[in-house]
Parts: C-alpha cells; sequence; structure tokens
C-alpha cells in the first residue's frame, strides 16, 4: 500500500470499516475487534 493516501481517502475508509463493523451484529466484540484490526491491516492504515 501507498503511504501517500490523504486524510480524506482515510477518513473514508474508517468509516466504510465502521459501517461494516456495526452492520454484522451477530458476532461478538471480540470478532468485532479483530475485523477491525485485519480490515485495517488490510487497508495499511495501522
Amino acid at each position: 500500500m501507498s503511504a501517500s493516501r490523504t486524510n480524506q481517502d482515510r477518513t473514508r475508509y474508517e468509516e466504510y470499516v465502521a459501517r461494516v463493523v456495526a452492520a454484522a451484529p451477530p458476532l461478538s466484540a471480540q470478532r468485532r475487534q479483530r475485523l477491525r484490526e485485519l480490515l485495517g491491516t488490510a487497508g495499511g492504515f495501522r
């Protein structure tokens, strides 16, 4: 991943991740946190 993403791109991506995580109520809080970590890593932000 390129490190030259803009803040706007990052905000948009994080909003997307938040929606995905919020849209998975059957998952436990731990599973949601893990999903968020995986998505964050895949996006190159964390």
